[in-house]
């Protein structure tokens, strides 16, 4: 990883996207990484066609897990729910913008699993 590319994560690190508390969402879930700690609770506001109006998280971790977390909220704002549903680990590293080493794979993914587990536990 480029240090220019280091900066970035690090600053939405101190500076992290949509870290906020929804006081209005139809979706919220926790996921916490139990091989080093890092834990988050996202939150997702939906409109009566299945597209997300807002989100937010609330949590702490690792740099790689709070940008990951950070940048994945941001993408999806605006999208369908169905359209999220098929995001996987290759989104993440697109959304992320560089790959990583296999040990921080979990750290970058669990914004998304807290985010498809949240989707998944939406009443059909």
């Amino acid at each position: 990883m480029d240090e220019l590319y280091k900066e970035f994560i690090l600053e939405l690190n101190r500076n992290p996207l949509h870290k906020k508390v929804l006081n209005n969402f139809d979706i919220e879930q926790k996921a916490v990484n139990k091989s080093c700690g890092d834990d988050i609770k996202i939150q997702i506001k939906l409109d009566q066609n299945g597209i997300i109006l807002d989100v937010g998280y609330q949590g702490q971790g690792c740099a790689i897990s709070q940008a990951g977390v950070s940048l994945l909220l941001d993408n999806i704002i605006k999208k369908k729910v169905s359209d999220i549903q098929a995001y996987d680990e290759e989104k993440m590293i697109d959304i992320f913008g560089t790959d990583i080493i296999y040990s921080r794979k979990k750290c970058l993914m669990l914004g998304l699993d807290a985010v498809i587990a949240g989707l998944n536990s939406m009443k059909k």
